[in-house]
């Protein structure tokens, strides 16, 4: 049962944009010879939707002081849209342009989904 009203409780809270890209297979021509491979081209799946990023910071608990901290993004959207994991998701807050990856599947509720995000150009 969703409270009526929730989600657009939810929704004015939504103060970032996000973009979502998705890859998917593109077919050789039918005139093309049979060795021909198959291409990977990304397309847009949504552009301009406005969204919530959702930070939290998790110490590691190895008893090591000098130990790293994790930290958590998660992006809250609409649950209308259909994103698939390993989606590349860009997000602009405020004035400055975040690029992710999707690194798991959507938590999807009634009011809003979850999807848990990881940097797109992460330094080992």
């Amino acid at each position: 049962m969703v409270i009526p009203g929730a989600r657009s409780a939810i929704e004015s809270l939504y103060t970032d944009v996000c973009t979502i890209t998705v890859l998917h297979d593109v077919q050789p021509a039918q005139d093309a010879p049979p060795s021909a491979i198959k291409r990977t081209e990304a397309a847009v799946l949504v552009s301009g939707q406005p969204c919530r990023l959702s930070y939290k910071s998790l110490a590691a608990s190895t008893g090591d002081p000098a130990a790293a901290v994790f930290q958590d993004v998660r992006l809250l959207l609409s649950p209308d849209i259909c994103v698939p994991a390993g989606s590349g998701i860009t997000v602009t807050r405020q004035d400055r342009t975040l690029d992710f990856k999707s690194s798991g599947l959507p938590a999807v509720y009634a009011t809003h989904q979850e999807i848990p995000l990881e940097p797109k150009g992460r330094f080992a």
